[in-house]
């Protein structure tokens, strides 16, 4: 990624979320499954909410919007929440076409829209590997692997493990 976590500067987090209404929490690529997952805050404005997040791999000259799932607050409390969040996932490009994944986050209530695009930079995630380019890599036998020496040895690195324990 591009960028840092927004919510590991959470000063700076919780000011953009109260003069925005809306900021991107945290994202994670996981790359065994192709998907970008991450949370998005919004400020609790309305009981009706859209939380959208816009991705491109083309440099926009396409662009597709995935919807945000709400995440119910943990809390027992009947107190008001200033605030909801929302989980996404989009799901990676193949690596053979692009190495460039762009997004933005969109919130609307009350006929009004937010915008989170990273100041006008969008969110980008560069250089991720398809699943098949990863998996020819791997043998299924260690006898077979050419290291310059065992301590560069980590099974889960080098063999085809099929999601199961490496032990």
């Amino acid at each position: 990624m591009t960028f840092s976590q927004p919510v590991s500067d959470y000063m700076g987090f919780k000011l953009r979320l109260d003069r925005e209404n809306v900021a991107l929490e945290n994202v994670v690529i996981e790359e065994t499954q192709g998907i970008v997952k991450g949370t998005v805050k919004v400020r609790n404005l309305s009981f009706h909410k859209d939380v959208l997040v816009r991705y491109s791999s083309d440099a926009w000259l396409s662009s597709r919007d995935v919807s945000g799932v709400f995440i119910p607050a943990p809390t027992t409390s009947v107190a008001y929440d200033l605030y909801d969040r929302f989980s996404f996932e989009i799901p990676l490009p193949e690596a053979n076409l692009t190495d460039k994944l762009e997004f933005c986050v969109r919130f609307s209530c009350d006929g009004r829209e937010y915008w989170d695009n990273n100041s006008g930079r969008n969110y980008v995630a560069i250089s991720f590997r398809s699943k098949n380019d990863e998996k020819k890599n791997k043998t299924n036998d260690a006898y077979q692997l050419s290291l310059d020496s065992w301590t560069e040895f980590a099974s889960w690195n080098h063999l085809s493990l099929d999601d199961s324990p490496y032990w």
